[in-house]
């Protein structure tokens, strides 16, 4: 009978993951970001919620920055979020807080999601894209070629990297539709 209440256990949370994994996708159809960018993310920062209350002060170039929630969402996404309104304590307005955040680098570096996720971990001017950044954004592009195939790696220099026609098209759409909504 322990076992059973076991089981239980682990498929509410399970369930628990898997709503949170759907509202990732479909953060991604609405905003238009690349398949499987935000689920790649939500494993990078806090291994899936795991460690989500391991917020902390990072020294980024003189100054330290707080980072804060399951995305690791730096103080210039959060007050943007704050701006629009988002309740930052839950899931849906961290996750869609970084949604925004990879909507706005699309917009910045289209086409190149190498430069996308530099924007992510060092900030949107590119000051701070030093070696750290670089080989961030490479650990997150591997991490997430395994769950997007589909996604198209330019060789040569690391920056150089495309999306296939299929998901620029789709985002392009996806965008625009998402732009009518707010």
């Amino acid at each position: 009978e322990m076992r059973a209440a076991a089981v239980d256990s682990s498929d509410s949370v399970l369930s628990g993951m898997t709503d949170q994994l759907k509202t990732l996708d479909a953060l991604e159809v609405k905003y238009g970001l690349v398949k499987g960018i935000l689920r790649t993310l939500y494993r990078q920062e806090s291994s899936f919620g795991k460690t989500a209350g391991l917020d902390y002060r990072k020294v980024q170039g003189k100054r330290p920055t707080e980072i804060m929630g399951v995305f690791q969402i730096g103080p210039e996404v959060e007050k943007r979020a704050k701006d629009l309104g988002f309740n930052l304590k839950t899931f849906f307005g961290q996750a869609t807080a970084a949604a925004l955040e990879l909507q706005d680098a699309m917009r910045r570096r289209p086409n190149n999601v190498f430069d996308q996720l530099q924007q992510w971990h060092g900030g949107a001017g590119g000051k701070l894209w030093g070696a750290e950044t670089q080989k961030y954004a490479q650990e997150v592009l591997q991490n997430l070629k395994a769950i997007n195939p589909e996604l198209v790696i330019a060789t040569g220099n690391q920056d150089a990297l495309t999306q296939s026609a299929t998901a620029l098209a789709g985002a392009s759409t996806n965008l625009t539709q998402a732009q009518s909504e707010l």
